[in-house]
């Protein structure tokens, strides 16, 4: 037997190896990579599943098929916003007339700005703005 063969048998055992441990759900084969954002852009677009599962409670799944749980209610209303319709600016205002019905006193728009910007930065760490 060649060094060929022995590459194939070595091949064959890797990709015997990858099916069982897919069977037992203990990775995900995927023929492409999902769309998930490089960066935070102008118009921050989250999955429409996430947008979906955000109208019912704080529990989403990513761009990875993983489950988490949003931090809060603004979390949430602001996942729901995030269409890639609104500009970082249309978002700051939405999240501050939400949090003016929502809280007394509100906040100040430059601190919403600031939070909108640590909140979208983690969405995108977290897998759940796309490209």
């Amino acid at each position: 037997p060649g060094q060929g063969d022995e590459r194939a048998q070595v091949e064959q055992l890797l990709l015997r190896s990858l099916l069982r441990a897919a069977s037992a759900r203990l990775l995900e084969l995927d023929v492409a990579p999902p769309p998930v954002a490089s960066r935070v852009t102008d118009r921050p677009c989250a999955s429409p599943l996430a947008r979906l599962e955000a109208q019912q409670g704080l529990r989403v799944t990513d761009l990875w098929h993983r489950k988490l749980e949003l931090e809060d209610e603004a979390s949430r209303f602001l996942l729901g916003l995030l269409d890639g319709s609104r500009s970082r600016g249309q978002l700051a205002t939405a999240m501050h007339d939400f949090f003016r019905r929502q809280l007394s006193p509100a906040p100040e728009p430059a601190e919403v700005e600031r939070q909108l910007e640590l909140v979208l930065s983690g969405m995108h760490r977290r897998a759940l703005l796309s490209a």
